[in-house]
């Protein structure tokens, strides 16, 4: 047998067995099985294949089906505008030196936990923890700011180039709400409050010195 016919066999041998394996993997399929699943059978071995892939989406709609609830919704990343509030005249603050720059203050909040202590399926406490960062950017750059529990002390400054006066705030927070979220439909609604803990606070001052070139100081506020 040369070598041009010892091909021609292997060639036909594994077409006839190729076929004879897609005959049983059609005879199978035609089953009632799950359409995820595929059954494959071999001659010396038998092949299973389970391909079930679920959005995020679908994955929940699952859970709230199988556990007749919804899940807490809290845990996430918020971004917003930065601002002040008087707790007398709320957002309309007087001295000009208080004046925002809204297009530069930037709140950015990040929730990482969330629970929910349930009193039904439909009604129950969420609680959580998170972190807040608020950048706040003043129009008016020569200015030192002092904050105590009863006044703003300010002071102008003068002499340099001043181009930049920020006042940055980082604190931990957590959620205390009573939330409605009925299981048939998608409404949602919470009330509460949220206890915050403001750890660290600082005063960035950036200006041209004739003598230092730019200068970037820090000051960090001591009356929390």
């Amino acid at each position: 047998m040369n070598i041009k016919t010892a091909l021609l066999s292997l060639f036909f041998l594994a077409f006839a067995t190729l076929s004879a394996t897609e005959d049983s993997t059609k005879t199978i399929n035609n089953t009632k099985k799950k359409p995820d699943s595929l059954h494959l059978v071999f001659k010396e071995f038998s092949l299973i294949v389970i391909s079930e892939f679920k959005s995020a989406k679908e994955l929940q709609e699952a859970w709230v089906l199988r556990k007749r609830k919804r899940p807490a919704k809290y845990m996430g990343i918020g971004l917003g505008v930065s601002s002040l509030v008087h707790n007398q005249k709320g957002f309309s603050l007087d001295p000009s030196y208080l004046q925002l720059d809204y297009t530069k203050s930037v709140h950015v909040q990040v929730n990482f936990f969330a629970y929910k202590v349930r009193f039904s399926n439909d009604f129950g406490l969420v609680w959580g923890a998170g972190f807040s960062f608020n950048h706040h950017s003043f129009k008016q750059k020569n200015q030192d700011l002092f904050f105590s529990a009863s006044e703003i002390k300010h002071e102008e400054l003068f002499g340099d180039k001043y181009k930049r006066y920020n006042f940055n705030v980082f604190d931990f927070h957590t959620p205390l709400l009573f939330e409605y979220a009925p299981i048939k439909t998608r409404f949602r609604v919470s009330l509460g409050v949220t206890l915050s803990y403001l750890f660290y606070n600082e005063f960035v001052k950036i200006y041209e010195s004739e003598k230092l070139g730019t200068v970037r100081e820090v000051r960090k506020n001591d009356a929390s």
